[in-house]
């Protein structure tokens, strides 16, 4: 009834957007906040480490693309190299109006990861459809 929907996932600006602005904001709390200069220390490799880590480890790793098909039990992911690979049906969602999170359960090349899902990763269209589908979709949320 449904046709799959196929998006093939762009790198998200939002996300390192967003996540430069919260590890700011936290270095200004940090700043602001009266603690001894070891604990100031500790807390802010912390944060350096945390930042460094969301720019070597990006989001949605090895996966370039998925198709999702509503009327029968396929979820598939490409990787990077244009390979598909079967998974099952997520069973755990996250949907929110700027974020979708879809949990793949998945096996060797691709690990179990949350997929993250932003607007500016794919066209309007494509995110409406998303939004949709989530909406109606069994998939516990």
């Amino acid at each position: 009834m449904f046709n799959p929907l196929k998006i093939e996932l762009k790198r998200s600006t939002l996300w390192y957007r967003g996540l430069s602005a919260i590890h700011l904001l936290a270095v200004f709390s940090l700043l602001l906040t009266p603690l001894t200069v070891f604990t100031q220390v500790v807390l802010a490799i912390g944060l350096l480490l945390s930042f460094i880590s969301f720019f070597k480890f990006p989001i949605n790793s090895g996966v370039s693309a998925f198709v999702w098909n509503q009327d029968q039990p396929l979820f598939a992911t490409i990787d990077d190299q244009g390979k598909m690979v079967q998974h099952a049906m997520p069973n755990k969602l996250l949907r929110l109006p700027f974020l979708v999170c879809i949990y793949v359960d998945a096996t060797a090349p691709v690990a179990s990861q949350w997929l993250i899902l932003l607007p500016d990763m794919m066209s309007k269209s494509n995110w409406r459809k998303l939004q949709v589908m989530t909406r109606w979709s069994e998939l516990p949320a």
